[in-house]
């Protein structure tokens, strides 16, 4: 926080630190993903109990949005940086409503717990994404 607020009144907008510390976020989460892809249900087993295999399957479906999440968070604080906590606020709405959405296609079309981790995994990875490049957006100074 302290960085991309010196950096905004030093330079008027915060794009070093966001893609310094983005850069740094992916590169702690890489052998997260990595284990989880390659070993899910046999570590959930392992750790757990046999009983645990499924949720190594759900884990490695849902392993793209959890480390999305973890490298959004810590650079999200850049809209209070920017005093732009608006975009915070439609953003989170917009999340609201993409999870409702994601409920309700789900059980109107009868999917299973799966179908549905699958679609909540894309969707919200996808919605993430966006956000990233919004927030770089308002990092560069941009209005």
């Amino acid at each position: 926080y302290k960085e991309a607020h010196d950096q905004l009144k030093k330079y008027g907008h915060a794009k070093e630190v966001f893609i310094s510390t983005l850069k740094k976020l992916a590169l702690v989460s890489l052998p997260v993903i990595a284990i989880i892809l390659l070993t899910g249900e046999t570590l959930f087993a392992f750790v757990f109990g046999e009983e645990w295999r499924v949720a190594g399957e759900y884990a490695k479906i849902l392993i793209p949005l959890i480390m999305i999440r973890f490298m959004v968070a810590p650079i999200s604080v850049s809209l209070s940086v920017f005093e732009r906590q608006k975009i915070s606020l439609y953003w989170q709405l917009g999340l609201l409503a993409l999870t409702i959405l994601v409920f309700v296609v789900t059980y109107l079309l009868g999917w299973e717990i799966k179908q549905f981790l699958i679609l909540m995994s894309a969707v919200l990875s996808l919605y993430y994404i966006y956000f990233i490049f919004l927030l770089y957006k308002v990092v560069s100074g941009k209005k």
